[in-house]
């Protein structure tokens, strides 16, 4: 039976500087060695690996644009001999272009079980059974529950017991039980890299964190143990946070350095560091190993176990780069988001690193439905204290009620966000600096933006005035193209997405 996996085209916005980042397939690769492990043949189509320099609008009203291969390159790209065509969709914004794409696959490919998985099949099954005729959406962890389709499908048997997937019913879509998580992350294969254009994402050199040599995405965790409202984790992957073990983490690491040349690894878990043993163990095992790589924490990290022991270990071992996420300076915002987190720790512990020598970024959100200008107050206030204590970066997005939050499904009890198109694409534009969108009661959107603006004046305005060698540095190292940080190379993202977007025009326009 073959098995073929679609990477689908990215959202992109020349002004939204999430779309700069471009990454090799992390959860596609990690679903495509466990199908061949179970026996099956695996082929995949890497629509944005293909063609990262393609940009071409997506036709449906809304004006964004997509990057990577068009619907009928992706479709010819795919074997016609495919049994299953497993599709990924991580994030709700691209759910009108994936749906597209959906529609126009099952009309190219009537008798292949059609798949879906990701954040948003994870969020919305149900939605998505309803808008478009696939056969089945797979939630939460998706090796396991894949596998278990797979050998079905190839059985001929129903899918009425099969744990965390939502299918046709015989009366309509049905959501079975959800899977249990997988305890022992060492039993998961290694990502199959040898499906998807590698080299290609590391020439690109636009990763998650900062361009520190030929990087490569990695997972050494699974899960957060936080109940943060506007986060999708606990409802995506539970609170149970899973360690891989050391050595198998450094070997990988080792064997990706040996196949692609790769010198810097990102880790895009979502809370690497929660155990202190665990970071001090994976350090130990590094520095046993005599190598030379660099590698970061470019999601953010828990500041509990970071002391000036642990930081200095790291740096040691290589750690060049990782963010706080404190969200708000306000201790009841805090509490009513469900941050736990203890600032004036937060500072101790950053100051460590600091001292450490490791590049520090911090994030904030703005525009909470509850905010008021107290809270808006002591934010401003945490920011200025963030640029004092000597934070190199920063970020401050929009309030954003993703698919599967607490703080979603509060303001759809209240009638206050629908899930429709125009919803989905508001969703992008919580890191874009000229679209950001504001739900709250009261701050209008041009309210929002021009607070987040002064959040911006008011870390780099302070940052600079502290330690203005820090300005010239950063002046310098773009000049080089060997900025340290996220900076340099978000600002190169989005000038190079505004040539590309701009030579499309010109190539359509041009008889």
């Amino acid at each position: 039976m073959l098995v073929t996996l679609v990477h689908p085209p990215q959202l992109i916005s020349p002004t939204n500087y999430i779309s700069t980042i471009a990454i090799p397939p992390l959860g596609l690769a990690y679903l495509a060695s466990s199908a061949q492990a179970a026996g099956y043949q695996v082929k995949a189509v890497d629509a944005i690996g293909t063609a990262l320099d393609q940009i071409w609008e997506f036709e449906d009203g809304h004006g964004f644009w997509l990057r990577g291969l068009r619907f009928d390159e992706i479709l010819d790209a795919i074997d016609p001999a495919s049994d299953v065509i497993g599709v990924g969709c991580m994030f709700s914004c691209s759910w009108p272009s994936t749906r597209e794409l959906l529609r126009q696959m099952r009309a190219r490919f009537p008798n292949a079980l059609l798949v879906l998985g990701g954040e948003h099949a994870s969020a919305e099954p149900i939605t998505v059974l309803n808008e478009v005729p696939i056969d089945l959406c797979v939630s939460g962890e998706g090796e396991e529950t894949l596998v278990d389709v797979l050998n079905r499908h190839a059985r001929g048997e129903s899918y009425a017991d099969c744990a965390g997937v939502s299918w046709r019913g015989p009366e309509g879509p049905v959501t079975n039980e959800a899977r249990q998580r997988i305890r022992d992350l060492d039993e998961i294969p290694l990502p199959d890299w040898d499906l998807f254009p590698v080299e290609t994402y590391i020439e690109f050199a636009s990763p998650h964190g900062a361009v520190r040599g030929r990087s490569m995405p990695m997972l050494a965790t699974r899960g957060c143990p936080y109940q943060c409202t506007f986060c999708s984790s606990p409802q995506m992957w539970t609170t149970a946070w899973r360690a891989r073990d050391k050595k198998l983490v450094v070997d990988e690491m080792v064997g990706l350095h040996e196949k692609y040349g790769a010198t810097d690894f990102h880790f895009e878990d979502l809370t690497a560091v929660v155990k202190r043993t665990w970071i001090v163990e994976f350090c130990e095992e590094v520095l046993s190993r005599d190598v030379e790589f660099t590698w970061q924490l470019p999601s953010g990290t828990r500041s509990e176990a970071i002391d000036e022991e642990v930081a200095q270990l790291m740096v040691k071992a290589g750690c060049r780069n990782f963010s706080y996420s404190i969200e708000s300076g306000s201790v009841e915002t805090l509490k009513i988001i469900k941050k736990r987190i203890h600032l004036p720790k937060v500072h101790t512990s950053a100051k460590a690193a600091l001292r450490a020598g490791i590049r520090l970024q911090v994030n904030f959100i703005l525009g909470f439905p509850h905010e008021t200008w107290r809270h808006a107050r002591d934010t401003y206030r945490e920011i200025a204290r963030c640029a004092w204590t000597g934070f190199h970066e920063f970020n401050c997005c929009a309030f954003s009620p993703l698919p599967n939050t607490e703080a979603f499904a509060e303001l759809e009890a209240q009638g206050r966000v629908k899930p429709d198109d125009a919803y989905y694409y508001s969703l992008f534009g919580y890191m874009d600096i000229t679209d950001y969108k504001s739900w709250h009661p009261r701050w209008s959107h041009l309210r929002l933006r021009t607070m987040i603006y002064g959040a911006y004046g008011v870390f780099y305005g302070l940052n600079y005035l502290f330690r203005p060698w820090r300005l010239f540095a950063e002046i310098y190292q773009y000049s080089t193209r060997s900025s340290q940080g996220k900076l340099g190379k978000l600002i190169r993202g989005l000038i190079r997405n505004r040539k590309l977007q701009w030579n499309a025009r010109r190539s359509v326009s041009t008889p």
